[in-house]
């Protein structure tokens, strides 16, 4: 993605996330080892603008598997893996004291259907547990629909 394209934004705090359940026969459950080949499908075939590698996964997350397993999160429908997104560490941003909404995707055949708030729900609400107050993202200009997500749980452009 290039800079002109990015956009950041924050929530200025992790207090009334909105609620969304995952609906009936989806569930969202935790990292687990080899959901390092769910998320690099899930993210090649849903994310046409970032160049979407094989090592990205270990760059971006690293290997640690108790950390994996409290920070990111799958979208189950029944046994096939159609989503994911990530709590994760705000360390390089502001005063380090954001948590990170990271890595949002749903497989194209899935969006559309609202399955991305549950998820969302999801992850401010593992920001929250691990103490953090605040949250901020970046994602493109280009993802008009990803904003408008955003911005329905508190985003705003910064």
């Amino acid at each position: 993605m290039n800079n002109a394209d990015r956009v950041i934004m924050e929530r200025p705090n992790l207090e009334g996330i909105p609620s969304f359940e995952p609906p009936e026969s989806y569930r969202i459950r935790p990292y687990k080892s080899g959901d390092e080949a769910h998320w690099y499908d899930i993210h090649l075939e849903a994310d046409k603008i970032s160049d979407i590698t094989e090592d990205l996964f270990a760059r971006e997350f690293g290997s640690d598997p108790d950390e994996l397993a409290q920070r990111q999160f799958y979208l189950c429908h029944g046994e096939k893996i159609i989503g994911t997104a990530a709590a994760w560490h705000g360390r390089d941003y502001k005063d380090g004291s954001y948590g990170r909404v990271h890595w949002v995707a749903i497989r194209l055949s899935y969006q559309g259907r609202g399955l991305s708030k549950p998820l969302m729900r999801k992850v401010l609400s593992a920001l929250r547990e691990l103490g953090y107050e605040k949250a901020y993202l970046t994602t493109s200009r280009r993802r008009p629909v990803a904003i408008r997500l955003y911005q329905s749980f508190g985003f705003v452009e910064v």
